[in-house]
């Protein structure tokens, strides 16, 4: 009985929902995203003897998107979103200066292109990519003390992010899954909602 409820509810789904993107439809996206190119920093940062920074937490970097399609293929939007890391810094010379603990958060709003390889009901394979500004605030403060050290940095920076290759699975409803570099992470998934416009009968 289950099963055949289930089975009911994903035909109808599925006959409402699996539309082509078309020129003039809409969509917002919510989408999470692992290895940042700070990320990549960081670790490539530390030295022989123990010195870097070591992340302790991460959120991952959580964005909010927006994109409005000019063609059946191509989509400009804009996208905002944050990473924010918390962890230790060890000096090289770690036996002469204490470790400090820091907290970054770094907040990201860039404008997008996407490129629609394959435009299938149901399914779409793309490229995308996206130039921006990360505006990041930096507290510093030695371990288990309320001592700020060395301070409080901030400020922002030019970011990108190229992937040159995405997937995308539904119709008004669905989930994607992109690989590339730079702000969204070498891996980012999460889930779509598009507005179609509305289709001559």
């Amino acid at each position: 009985m289950k099963a055949t409820f289930f089975i009911t509810l994903l035909c109808t789904f599925s006959c409402t929902c699996m539309a082509q993107v078309l020129r003039g439809d809409h969509d917002i996206s919510v989408s999470w995203g692992a290895v940042s190119g700070r990320d990549i920093l960081d670790e490539l940062n530390h030295g022989e003897d123990g010195g870097g920074m070591y992340h302790n937490t991460n959120t991952g970097n959580i964005f909010l998107t927006y994109r409005y399609f000019v063609l059946s293929r191509l989509s400009v939007g804009i996208t905002a979103g944050n990473q924010t890391i918390k962890g230790t810094y060890h000096y090289d010379n770690s036996n002469l200066t204490p470790p400090y603990d820091y907290k970054l958060s770094n907040t990201t709003i860039a404008a997008e292109v996407m490129f629609i390889y394959m435009n299938r009901p149901g399914f779409q394979s793309y490229c995308s990519m996206g130039i921006g500004t990360s505006f990041y605030n930096e507290t510093d403060y030695l371990a288990n003390t309320s001592y700020y050290y060395p301070g409080q940095l901030s400020g922002n920076k030019f970011n990108f992010r190229i992937s040159p290759i995405g997937f995308r699975f539904g119709g008004k409803f669905g989930g994607f899954v992109e690989l590339g570099i730079g702000y969204k992470g070498l891996v980012d998934g999460g889930l779509y909602y598009t507005i179609h416009k509305q289709r001559s009968v």
